[in-house]
């Protein structure tokens, strides 16, 4: 398994889903702690510091000698929508799931999946 960065899969090649929410990123990053503290552990939403409308979530896994990106999602306000889109490395009906499961804690973070 190879070191990548961030900057490695945020590319064309390894978009696995967009999906736009009727949320603002402050709406999503609630969401996103209210499922951690009900359900299960998610990352943290980190919201660019230079620009709010913007925000990265994403998920590590193990690479050759260091942490790599497992899901990274990047989100985009613009007004009150936001889109999401998600890129990930590697492909397959796990990663899928993930990302699906991660989409719907933001929907509905009462429900635990």
């Amino acid at each position: 398994m190879q070191n990548l960065s961030t900057q490695d899969v945020i590319q064309p090649e390894y978009l696995r889903r967009t999906e736009t929410f009727d949320l603002t990123i402050p709406q999503i990053r609630q969401s996103i702690f209210d499922y951690s503290i009900k359900c299960s552990l998610l990352p943290n939403l980190i919201i660019n510091p230079s620009n709010s409308n913007s925000a990265v979530f994403q998920t590590q896994m193990m690479g050759l000698t260091q942490a790599n990106p497992g899901i990274i999602i990047v989100f985009t306000q613009t007004g009150k929508q936001t889109l999401a889109m998600s890129y990930s490395y590697y492909y397959g009906i796990m990663w899928q799931g993930d990302i699906d499961d991660i989409f719907e804690a933001i929907k509905d973070p009462s429900k635990c999946r």
